[in-house]
């Protein structure tokens, strides 16, 4: 079974993401595992020779900026087990994506916790930021959470999905979920323009789902319209959604559903936490 509310860590101080993770492995019965990276240094001071000895090598920095930042997640520990006493931690020196990746890999948590930048600019919707980029390349399902953000009970998720999708395993994922929060989950399909062959597909995909995983606390929706992204907020607000999930399996489903839409925009853009399957 996959315990683990795999945490990252922007740096090795307390922070909203930090106990919003903890928050919500505490409310689903798991551990939450912080994870952090130290850098290894670019540029790095001249090298002194003392005799035979040769001081701050690139070696020794790396080893003194990873005994601090182990020392830090000591004290982030002992300060978010008063949440919750299943949290522990762990740092590793790299480059942050790939190390990230690599340990989420190793660990195969229930589910990784990323926190947003929330900065929609034209270079991150270009290039992504890495906290987009984590939730995009994971091989779990990522919950971005906009900086700053609070813990505050789940009780409404809003899950988009894709009109040709049958991913049961995404539905069963959100099944549990829901039961573990006591939330109720809208499933909502956006197309331009109604058609017959495609709502016939909808409606053979939703049977088939309800039927598998025995549904209950879920609705579905058909939304037409031609302005996707508006219809996006329109629906965060008219349902309170405490949550935005949907499946990235490729750029192709929000290009072709909000025109200039992508995934580093709706994550960026988002004011909820948005999970991504």
């Amino acid at each position: 079974m996959k315990k683990e509310i795999f945490i990252v860590l922007k740096d090795f101080e307390e922070s909203p993401t930090a106990i919003y993770g903890t928050q919500l492995a505490k409310q689903l019965d798991r551990f939450a595992y912080l994870f952090g990276v130290v850098k290894v240094p670019i540029i790095t001071p001249p090298v002194v020779i003392d005799g035979s000895i040769l001081q701050n090598t690139v070696a020794t920095q790396i080893e003194q900026v990873h005994d601090q930042a182990e020392n830090k997640l000591e004290n982030l520990v002992d300060k978010l087990k008063e949440i919750h006493p299943q949290v522990y931690a762990d740092a590793a020196t790299g480059f942050k994506e790939p190390t990230i990746i690599d340990e989420t890999e190793k660990k195969d948590p229930y589910l990784m916790v990323i926190e947003s930048t929330n900065e929609l600019t034209t270079m991150h919707e270009w290039f992504g930021t890495y906290e987009t980029r984590l939730a995009e390349n994971a091989t779990v399902p990522s919950l971005v959470v906009p900086k700053e953000y609070l813990w505050q009970p789940i009780q409404h998720i809003l899950y988009i999905m894709d009109k040709d999708s049958e991913n049961v395993e995404n539905m069963r994922y959100l099944v549990e979920l829901s039961t573990a929060f006591g939330a109720k989950i809208k499933v909502v399909t956006i197309a331009q323009d109604q058609e017959a062959a495609a709502n016939k597909r909808y409606e053979n995909s939703v049977t088939n789902l309800c039927e598998t995983l025995n549904f209950k606390d879920f609705t579905f929706h058909w939304v037409f319209t031609q302005d996707a992204s508006r219809a996006m907020d329109q629906l965060i607000e008219q349902t309170k959604a405490d949550w935005l999930a949907f499946e990235h399996k490729d750029r192709s489903f929000l290009e072709r559903m909000f025109g200039d839409y992508n995934t580093e925009h709706l994550i960026l853009n988002s004011q909820k936490p948005v999970l991504v399957f």
